[in-house]
């Protein structure tokens, strides 16, 4: 049975789930920066630059998982956990809200890798 607090689409974590995906995100932009600098100081290729695309959309998948407090793995996998004192993910039991849920998913990763994309052409034409 879903959760009262569960709403497809929208929330499928709780506020411990989205920090810690916030503090991965952040994490990720620094190795972004830390490689976008290294690249360019020691003067790498501009094909080396593409290479951006990879910590840059995970940390804006993370960040966005973080932002609309929603979990891309329980997306896909049809699970949620909300409460944080229940410990366990929920089985979401209505076909239409995995539907949504999957959907949502699947524009956090398009909309991640749409960053990291731009970032990564932006760095290769600098």
């Amino acid at each position: 049975m879903e959760s009262e607090t569960y709403i497809p689409g929208v929330c499928n974590i709780t506020p411990t789930g989205a920090t810690r995906r916030r503090q991965g995100g952040i994490a990720a932009a620094i190795i972004s920066v830390a490689l976008a600098a290294y690249l360019f100081l020691f003067h790498f290729p501009p094909a080396y630059r593409l290479l951006l695309f990879f910590p840059v959309t995970a940390a804006a998948i993370s960040l966005l998982q973080a932002h609309f407090h929603f979990c891309v793995a329980y997306g896909f996998s049809g699970t949620f956990k909300v409460l944080a004192s229940a410990g366990k993910t929920e089985s979401v039991q209505t076909a239409e809200f995995r539907r949504i849920d999957r959907r949502k998913a699947a524009a956090i990763i398009g909309g991640g890798m749409l960053v990291g994309l731009t970032v990564a052409l932006i760095a290769y034409f600098a």
